[in-house]
């Protein structure tokens, strides 16, 4: 019988549990650490982006009366991205790219 290797898999099994465990801290997860573990740098930057302008919004003082819906929007869509996020690394849906 021959072994069918699946292509979607992790290089090791620590990548994939230091992925996973990267994703699961928040202050981790809010910067993209564990998309730019994964390699995928464009999606990375793209949460490191949000979560800086997320905190940058949150101190201006001139969108302190707006921040209650803006927070909201963010952090519905951030733990939407963010649970994800989970999955994807726990199915082998998203893993690191190979050189």
């Amino acid at each position: 019988m021959s072994e069918q290797t699946n292509e979607r898999a992790f290089s090791t099994k620590r990548a994939k549990r230091t992925a996973l465990i990267l994703c699961c801290i928040p202050i981790t997860a809010v910067f993209g650490v564990h998309r730019f573990y994964l390699k995928r740098n464009i999606t990375g930057l793209l949460y490191a982006l949000t979560g800086i302008i997320q905190m940058v919004l949150r101190n201006l003082p001139l969108l302190s009366e707006f921040w209650d819906i803006i927070g909201i929007v963010y952090q519905v869509i951030f733990a939407t991205a963010w649970i994800t996020d989970i999955v994807l690394i726990s199915t082998n849906r998203i893993t690191d790219i190979k050189k």
